[in-house]
């Protein structure tokens, strides 16, 4: 059995999920198609953009944070998770000179504008109040920074099969609050007081290997996308 069995019904607090799933069930992080989908998430991020200090969102086991860091221009990558069990086994596998980790609750510690990006990866979808999110992540960032922030599409082709045969839509994981379309994710940026500048889809379910083709398959063809990325600008 693995953790997500235990917990099949949503929870507002998801720390306990995460601190026995890091500990329990690290095949399911640590994957090929996870790496491989780890790193287009930072290609796409740092080749659109080149921050020299980064604020990464609910870390998880820090895969990201090492990632960022190999950049020359990347100069300090921090990152905050209210796993505690996570931030240890981050730091126990992906630590760095560059790399620095807290035990933290985003939406409750000071903010600290300092970062060029704010990034989360798959952090939205579990959060019960999406905009204030987004607007935390802005008051972190620099007056003309980045705040980006990957997520799973709702409209990715099993649901849209879902609703075409008039059938209920599949959440992906019980401990996604809500899942998002694009428009949903460009009026949300707008919402929170940020200008939407990119929202692309990525990863193609039908075809398993090689994982790097499957993700590209779903970013060259949009309809197959199983996931977002969404890139806004802080007005500066």
């Amino acid at each position: 059995m693995v953790v997500q069995d235990r917990f099949r019904h949503y929870q507002r607090d998801q720390r306990e999920v995460f601190d026995q799933m890091i500990a329990e069930d690290w095949e399911v992080y640590f994957n090929p198609l996870g790496l491989c989908l780890k790193k287009f998430e930072v290609d796409r991020l740092l080749a659109w953009t080149h921050p020299t200090a980064i604020l990464n969102i609910g870390c998880g086991y820090g895969f990201q944070d090492a990632e960022m860091a190999k950049r020359s221009f990347v100069q300090q990558v921090d990152a905050i998770d209210y796993s505690s069990a996570s931030v240890a086994k981050a730091n126990e596998m992906f630590s760095g000179p560059k790399i620095h980790r807290e035990v933290a609750d985003f939406l409750t510690a000071e903010p600290t504008p300092k970062y060029d990006c704010v990034v989360s990866f798959q952090v939205i979808e579990h959060l019960e109040d999406p905009e204030t999110f987004l607007r935390r992540c802005a008051e972190w960032c620099k007056p003309g920074g980045i705040v980006a922030a990957y997520t799973v599409n709702f409209m990715r082709p099993y649901n849209r099969i879902q609703i075409k045969y008039g059938k209920p839509p599949i959440v992906e994981d019980p401990m996604h609050k809500m899942e998002f379309t694009r428009e949903q994710l460009r009026e949300l940026g707008i919402k929170a007081g940020l200008l939407p500048q990119r929202i692309f889809a990525y990863l193609s379910a039908p075809y398993r290997r090689p994982y790097g083709l499957r993700i590209w398959l779903g970013y060259w063809f949009p309809s197959q996308g199983e996931r977002l990325g969404a890139f806004y600008q802080k007005p500066g």
